[in-house]
């Protein structure tokens, strides 16, 4: 959906997935925008002016991994447009579908989520949004441009001793990891 809105203004817009999801006309190119699953298309109309991994690298099984592999898309100028919502987020597990629960894959385990008839699409479980996702990028050899938080207010709720006596790993309340809901960064090879 990106791709088709950004095909809008862009003289081509490519986008690309693991696997075709929703209703857009995927491997049928247009004027404006393409969808596609092979990665060589994307090779094929490279470099890109801009490069946009929106709820991404969360969804990735090595983060810094994926990022190395798309600098064969890049050139120097290729502004990279990342949008992170960590597992710590309100809704990083993606739950709020089945049940909406904000930070509901903070305060239960796996299993516990499983018993409920949850199943977490997040693969990227971290505590420290900001030191994770910096790690990537450094790793990866990119410099970020630019970064920003987008936050949430953590409602009285969730600090309740039932909720809060399974946050063990905390020695206070995770109130800066909880609130932040999207950390947003603009990246360039270095």
């Amino acid at each position: 959906h990106v791709a088709k809105l950004a095909g809008d203004s862009a003289s081509l817009s490519v986008g690309y997935d693991l696997q075709q999801s929703g209703n857009l006309p995927w491997e049928n190119p247009s004027e404006k925008f393409l969808l596609t699953t092979s990665f060589q298309k994307l090779k094929d109309f490279s470099p890109f002016q801009v490069i946009c991994l929106y709820d991404v690298l969360d969804h990735s099984e090595d983060p810094t991994k994926l990022l190395s592999e798309i600098k064969c898309l890049c050139n120097q100028d290729t502004l990279i447009i990342v949008r992170c919502h960590s597992w710590m987020s309100r809704h990083g597990a993606h739950l709020y579908r089945e049940l909406n629960k904000a930070w509901i894959q903070v305060f239960f385990t796996t299993e516990e989520l499983s018993l409920m008839g949850l199943k977490v699409d997040t693969v990227q479980r971290y505590f420290f949004p900001l030191d994770t996702q910096r790690k990537w990028f450094e790793n990866a050899n990119y410099k970020i441009e630019n970064s920003s938080i987008e936050k949430t207010f953590v409602e009285d709720f969730f600090r309740k001793p039932e909720l809060t006596s399974r946050l063990k790993q905390y020695e206070q309340f995770p109130e800066w990891q909880l609130s932040q809901l999207f950390n947003d960064y603009t990246l360039k090879l270095q």
